[in-house]
């Protein structure tokens, strides 16, 4: 229905399907309302968007231990003083008030557990801390050890 359409069918939920991101005009979503629900919810040149429906979801997921990952928030701060991120840099250190950094940093797992077929062995070695951006920019695609490393690649040519 949405190539059939003459106006959407030129826009990036077309084009660039394996896209996360699908920048429309308020035409274009006008128009995909229309398709979808059968009108537009927005009155002209607004957006208005319907959303805070429950919905029930049930998907597997792979279990990481939350030892492990304070284990290595404390094993990393007792090493360098604070938590930094082994990305690009960024620093809790005056940044966020006491007691923050441990929620805007994440523990990264060097080898995806999605590449795993059983349970596997994991140590402190085996994960790094990212700041939040850094994280999600590593698993914005299914290439997540090559994205690790362009990232590196990138932020060690800054410096």
């Amino acid at each position: 229905m949405v190539k059939a359409d003459s106006l959407l069918a030129t826009t990036t939920l077309i084009t660039m399907p394996h896209s996360t991101v699908f920048r429309l005009s308020a035409q274009e979503t006008e128009a995909l309302e229309k398709l979808f629900w059968g009108f537009s919810s927005a009155p002209a040149g607004a957006l208005s968007v319907s959303e805070g429906e429950r919905k029930l979801k049930r998907h597997f997921v792979r279990e990481r231990s939350p030892r492990l990952r304070a284990d290595k928030v404390a094993s990393f701060r007792s090493e360098h003083g604070h938590l930094r991120c082994e990305i690009c840099g960024h620093s809790e250190v005056g940044v966020y008030p006491p007691n923050f950094g441990d929620n805007m940093f994440e523990v990264h797992h060097r080898v995806p557990l999605a590449q795993t077929t059983e349970p596997i062995p994991t140590t402190l070695a085996d994960l790094a801390i990212l700041c939040a951006n850094c994280h999600r920019s590593v698993h914005s695609t299914k290439a997540v050890e090559d994205n690790y490393q362009c990232l590196v690649s990138h932020f060690l040519a800054r410096s």
